[in-house]
């Protein structure tokens, strides 16, 4: 399931091809499998991402319409803000921080049916592009 675009992934999920928590279960395998070596990984919503997901394929088993990203899973830098979740820019200043808010562009990217698997590294407070200056790792997913 890793090699398919997210419209594929969408289309697959809807036809009842692969349930969105088999997606989520195989995108959860390959993070273990592959994160040691790649570092990309800040944060990882195991538990969270598979609620998410059983509670989408209850909306869909009730026909409820899916939306345009319903079931793909999406990772997101340390910069971008969800709710409760802390969001460091890849910066020990920052350490612990848990927004109040939502960016407005997460908040869509749920409302359409994604999947928050996680938060990524980056260059501290995105200064760069290389992936080695994060204040926590390198990371080998510029």
């Amino acid at each position: 399931m890793t090699e398919r675009d997210a419209t594929a992934l969408r289309e697959r999920h809807v036809a009842g091809e692969c349930s969105v928590l088999e997606t989520v279960e195989s995108t959860l395998r390959r993070i273990e499998a592959r994160d040691a070596e790649l570092g990309a990984f800040a944060q990882v919503f195991a538990a969270e991402a598979r609620e998410r997901a059983r509670t989408l394929d209850a909306r869909l088993a009730r026909k409820e319409t899916p939306g345009a990203l319903f079931g793909v899973p999406l990772a997101l830098k340390s910069n971008m803000c969800v709710e409760g979740i802390e969001t460091n820019c890849g910066s020990r200043i920052l350490a612990g921080y848990r927004p109040p808010y939502t960016a407005s562009f997460v908040q869509r990217a749920l409302d359409a049916g994604c999947v928050l698997i996680g938060s990524t590294h980056m260059d501290e407070f995105a200064m760069g592009s290389s992936g080695e200056h994060s204040a926590y790792r390198a990371t080998r997913n510029p």
